[in-house]
């Protein structure tokens, strides 16, 4: 089992490949760290998945998808479209959006 300050070290690495997920240019690169972390980067990744984004930009959610997915973190995944089916979306750009990460 690792140390807990090695975890901590995983965590502060997962959040900043996630906000590299947000800035779209390294994106790419990103989701390949991602998944090289391994089991530790799934938790955040979820959360981030399930954070709705109001301006509709859904590149980011996208690609932790990606993430999600080379990790074959699949409970993660149809949690996130068993919940998206029931959530009703007001706003066109938003729904949009969620549309495009469904």
């Amino acid at each position: 089992m690792p140390a807990p300050q090695a975890n901590h070290r995983i965590g502060e690495t997962v959040e900043v490949l996630i906000e590299r997920l947000k800035g779209l240019r390294d994106a790419d690169r990103a989701v390949i760290d991602l998944a090289a972390l391994g089991a530790p980067a799934i938790p955040p990744l979820r959360r981030f998945l399930f954070q709705r984004e109001p301006s509709g930009i859904y590149e980011p959610r996208c690609n932790a998808v990606a993430a999600l997915a080379s990790l074959r973190a699949e409970d993660a995944l149809l949690e996130f479209l068993q919940c998206a089916s029931v959530v009703d979306v007001a706003d066109p750009v938003e729904r949009t959006g969620e549309d495009a990460v469904i």
